[in-house]
């Protein structure tokens, strides 16, 4: 029989095999997975298996498997064995898709999964998915294989953790004793809990740092916290688990633990816990420790003989439980699910006590406590970072993962809904994380509630009405109701207050932009939070019907808080900047005013958006906010970085797409439509942004079409927008712009149709403005674009126009495109007539830049006549440029075409003079020729 490593080795082989094809599967499987719920469920299917091949590769390489173990490895061996042949049928897959990933992915996403490359035929995919779940089978079964080895002893104990601490107090502690204790059963808890964990689950916590620290280190201390829901007590379950193993491995080591509990009065308060770890830790027996044993049993009796005919003080307890920890070397208490001691009547007292047993500082003592993340908790016990683990995390969802899989899988009930599963899996596993559309920060929170969306009293009505900040009833949305008012007295202090008012709801989470500090922001904690406040469920409870919210609802508060929030930023910074006239308020002074009022960002940013989806605030608030509030609007233009428009309420709100609000606008006696602000008129953006409607409806009120020299047409070539270009030409856009044409703007960005189109409609395609930087067709050859070059010269395009300062036509640029290869250009401009022989001001010749390095080029240029003995104004020829630059090959060329090696140059040299001293075999060439 072979030796335990031997096996293990070969098992780890097989299983390293299976993950790089897995990986590369999946790889694939995740361009596709949006094309079909087949392949999504495929998809699903592949990441967990890899999950499962990455948990047994990590066991087999660090486990130390002694002889006795070579059963269960042969086992082990037998089913990863077969799994060989799924994986070999894997590889073939995965093999085919990586020959056709270059012509079949590239046509699966160009047309959309046509059916003649489409590589996942219907019977493929069923032998894939079969491959896969028989893979996972296998793997889930020697896993358990492990987990079985590993915890078998465990298992007894776990299994039937209440027998055993029967089986303690009934040999250390008397039947009097217990019933009069009346401690709560922690088992039932753990049992529940523990019948939920998958194989595997957890195993990132007990194998993670923080965890083994708090194993190890004394007076240790560890705070596992999360959402409701992300398996805390399955977790506490696993520890518990590994702590029993551990306490095999020494003879003096107590273990404790308790579970609180919403829907049993009995596992809520203080002296619940503290009477369940008092006799848990009573009933322990420390092999050949009789005297501890002894001491434990002694200290419980003497308790009862105080307290026969009372419950003891809590102190009492307290104390009690001080002596019984001390009397082992390690006593390890867990304990879960603290959020469920009632906040409000009983759980600040067993944060006390928790307090107090940490001040203690017995080296002995392990505590672990689980709870969701509550104000409370979180500043009672001040953990360190180190003694903290967020339960969300990558590790976490994994197993999340692994139980909604499994689940599915095992459950009869839910067989039936296997078509959905890939939807089931996706939408449980990507939903796991808190719900956040858009980042918003705890300062915006904060000031957020502080704007009061109530009805406001006709004093104050009248008071903001008559207020000196210019146009405030313009904001009102009638006579007298106000959008909203930011009201300073109901800001609530710091983000711990905002977690206080919506407990368990909300959670804080750290977002980083690119180059940013990471910010502290909020989010709703978990989707399915939104979907009963969202649901008609909540409706049917009167004393939570109030919160009930539809998306129309949300989006109109939403926008009345934005609006408030920078009116009283507008407010502010028109302080600020008293006796300086708005112009001269550069982007310094709104920056500093930002980082005077952080929660102005969220407001700028997404106004806009709730405005849109809200449909209940009139576009005439908009507009006064727009035309009345200049900072407001300012500060709403800097969170649009890359758009073009000035601080123009009419351009802003073009940009940003809001029809009726432009309607307003136009409507206005005071709005301009041709003003040109920040460079740029309101018809040029809406052509940026390419809305069709808004630009139709500027030529219908008589916009200019060719304002600001013509900018829109441009705007329209430089984006490719051929129907709106059509729309500006037939309402007069003059096509041949004096300030750069929008010909030269279709070329610079390879729009092929508009540049056809702009052709057709007479564009120019020989002129030079003042606003382009070279000829056109130049710079079609600069770019690279062969097509639009044929296309350029087949409209007109004179292809000996002096195209620079230096006289060189685009036969020069030719020379240049290298991802093409040059010789396409030149015979390209050579077909419709390029001259071969025209002289720049430097007297050079298109030869003479080719022989510098283009061999090809100079044969095909010596093929259409190319003259090899003109000169330039230093008399220098072809052949005494590639001597310069020790090119062999194109002086070769050039002299067998008749090139003269003894002509003379101003400076006296031939070409054997002018040739590199490097270059000896062309030196000796030249003189020997």
């Amino acid at each position: 029989m072979s030796d335990p490593f031997s096996i293990a080795s070969g098992v780890a082989g097989i299983v390293s095999f299976g993950l790089e094809i897995v990986k590369g599967l999946y790889v694939y499987c995740s361009t596709l997975k949006d094309q079909s719920s087949d392949i999504a469920r495929i998809h699903n299917n592949l990441s967990h298996l890899h999950h499962l091949l990455e948990n047994l590769r990590r066991q087999l390489d660090v486990r130390k498997f002694r002889s006795d173990d070579i059963i269960i490895l042969a086992c082990i061996e037998g089913r990863i064995f077969q799994c060989k042949e799924c994986i070999e049928e894997l590889k073939k897959v995965a093999d085919k898709f990586e020959r056709s990933q270059v012509d079949g992915l590239r046509a699966v996403l160009k047309a959309k999964v046509q059916q003649a490359t489409y590589p996942f035929q219907h019977g493929m995919l069923q032998k894939l998915e079969q491959n896969v779940d028989s893979i996972f089978q296998q793997v889930v079964f020697s896993l358990q294989l492990l987990q079985n080895e590993d915890t078998s002893s465990i298992r007894n104990h776990v299994e039937d953790t209440k027998y055993l601490l029967e089986l303690h107090r009934a040999s250390n502690v008397s039947q009097d004793t217990v019933k009069w204790l009346n401690a709560p059963d922690a088992t039932i808890n753990f049992n529940i809990a523990y019948e939920k964990s998958q194989t595997g689950t957890g195993a990132w916590l007990i194998n993670g740092q923080s965890f083994n620290t708090w194993l190890q280190q004394g007076s240790s201390f560890l705070w596992l916290y999360g959402f409701a829901g992300y398996g805390k007590s399955i977790l506490c379950s696993t520890a518990i688990q590994h702590v029993f193993q551990h306490q095999k491995s020494s003879q003096d080591i107590g273990v404790a633990i308790f579970y609180f509990a919403f829907d049993d009065t009995s596992k809520q308060d203080v002296s619940a816990l503290l009477r369940a770890l008092i006799l848990q830790l009573s009933g322990e027996q420390s092999n050949n420790k009789q005297q501890s044993n002894d001491f434990r049993s002694s200290l419980l009796s003497r308790l009862y003989d105080s307290y026969r005919n009372s419950t003891p003080r809590n102190q009492v307890l307290l104390d009690c439980l001080r002596r019984l920890c001390r009397s082992f070397k390690h006593t390890y208490i867990m304990i879960d699910a603290l959020d469920e001691s009632p906040r409000d009547k009983h759980r600040q007292d067993v944060l006390d006590v928790l307090t107090t047993m940490r001040r203690w500082g017995e080296p002995a003592i392990h505590l672990l406590v689980t709870s969701r993340d509550e104000v409370d908790i979180r500043d009672t016990l001040d953990p360190s970072r180190d003694e903290s683990i967020a339960v969300r995390n990558v590790a976490s969802n994994k197993d999340i993962a692994l139980y909604i899989t499994q689940s599915l899988r095992d459950k009869p009930q839910l067989r039936k809904w296997k078509g959905f599963h890939g939807l089931i899996e996706t939408t449980l596993t990507t939903q796991a994380d808190g719900v956040a559309k858009r980042h918003l920060t705890i300062d915006e929170l904060i000031y957020g509630m502080a704007v009061d969306l109530d009805s406001i009293d006709s004093d104050t009505d009248s008071k903001d009405a008559d207020s000196d900040h210019v146009g405030s009833d313009d904001l009102f949305l009638d006579g007298h109701r106000p959008l909203a008012v930011f009201r300073d007295n109901r800001m609530l202090h710091d983000a711990d207050a905002v977690l206080e008012v919506c407990p368990g709801f909300i959670e804080h989470y750290g977002f980083r932009e690119a180059n940013e500090e990471e910010t502290l922001c909020v989010r709703i904690a978990h989707f399915s939070v939104q979907e009963y406040l969202k649901s008609n469920r909540i409706k049917k409870r009167e004393n939570v019907a109030q919160y009930h919210i539809q998306a129309k609802d949300i989006n109109t508060q939403a926008a009345r808080i934005c609006f408030a929030i920078l009116d009283k930023f507008d407010e502010s910074a028109a302080l600020q900047a008293q006796g300086f006239p708005f112009h001269m308020v550069d982007y310094s002074f709104v920056s500093r005013m930002k980082s005077m009022f952080p929660w102005a960002r969220y407001a700028a940013s997404f106004w806009p958006d709730h405005f849109r989806e809200s449909k209940e605030i009139p576009p005439e608030a908009v507009r006064a906010m727009l035309r009345f509030r200049p900072y407001a609007l300012r500060i709403s233009a800097f969170h649009r970085p890359g758009a073009r428009f000035g601080y123009n309420p009419l351009q802003f709100a073009t940009h940003l797409g809001l029809s009726s609000v432009v309607s307003v606008l136009l409507d206005e006696s005071n709005t301009e439509i041709n003003e040109i602000a920040g460079g740029t008129t309101a018809l040029i953006v809406a052509v940026n942004a390419s809305n069709m409607q808004l630009a139709r409806c500027f030529l219908d009120r008589d916009a200019d079409v060719n304002g600001y020299d013509g900018g829109a047409l441009k705007a329209a070539a430089k984006t490719g927008q051929v129907e709106m270009a059509k729309l500006l030409l037939d309402h007069g856009a003059e096509i041949n712009a004096r300030e750069g044409s929008a010909l030269y703007a279709a070329a610079v960005m390879g729009h092929l149709e508009m540049a056809k189109l702009l052709l057709e409609r007479g564009a120019e395609v020989n002129a030079s403005t003042a606003g382009d930087r070279g000829a056109i067709l130049e710079l079609a050859i600069y770019r690279e674009n062969l097509e639009m070059a044929k296309l350029l010269l087949e409209g007109g395009a004179d292809a000996n126009l002096v195209v620079d300062d230096r006289g060189r036509t685009a036969l020069w640029a030719a020379l240049k495109p290298v991802t093409a290869g040059e010789l396409e250009y030149v015979r390209l401009l050579l077909e419709y007539g390029a001259e071969v022989n025209h002289c720049n001001d430097l007297g050079e010749t298109v030869l003479h830049e080719a022989a510098i390095n283009h061999e090809d080029t100079v044969r095909l240029l010596l093929e259409h006549g190319a003259d090899i003995h003109i000169a330039d104004i230093y008399d220098k020829t072809a052949l005494h440029r590639a001597a310069e630059f020790g090119n062999e090959k194109v002086a070769v060329l050039l002299l067998k075409e008749g090139a003269d090696p003894n002509t003379v140059d101003k400076f006296g040299n031939t070409a054997v003079s002018a040739a590199k001293s490097d270059c000896k075999d062309l030196v000796t060439f030249l003189s020997n020729f």
